[in-house]
């Protein structure tokens, strides 16, 4: 028989907007369920703002898997191991984040929105 998991029952909700806001040189967050300890996720809304990649601070790598959503606008990820892509609203992409990243907005409108779902630790906010 398989072990019963001994997170039966744990949640999180998070209000529309009300999720606490985190803001970094190169994207902001809406972060989506934190107040859930000793999650094997983050969640958040991040906005994307930067249209380069230089502006958004290069690549970067970081532990664990990244899952993002493009909610509205487009954006490219930029990685090491790939060409360029295209994200527009609704598309998504699952990677590796132990390969260099970044994503650009490329829309028409000022900030893209992306849905993105890390299943790391808490990352440097400073740093992404």
């Amino acid at each position: 028989t398989a072990p019963m998991c001994c997170w039966t029952g744990r949640r999180a909700v998070t209000r529309d907007r009300e999720g606490p806001k985190e803001a970094t040189r190169w994207y902001d967050f809406e972060m989506l369920c934190g107040d859930l300890a000793n999650k094997k996720m983050n969640v958040g809304i991040m906005e994307v703002s930067a249209r380069t990649p230089e502006q958004a601070g290069g690549l970067f790598a970081h532990e664990g898997e990244e899952f993002a959503y493009v909610l509205s606008g487009s954006i490219e990820i930029h990685t090491e191991d790939y060409r360029p892509t295209r994200l527009n609203a609704g598309d998504c992409i699952y990677m590796d984040s132990m390969s260099g990243h970044v994503y650009v907005n490329v829309g028409e409108t000022p900030v893209a929105r992306v849905l993105a779902v890390t299943s790391h630790a808490l990352i440097d906010m400073k740093r992404i």
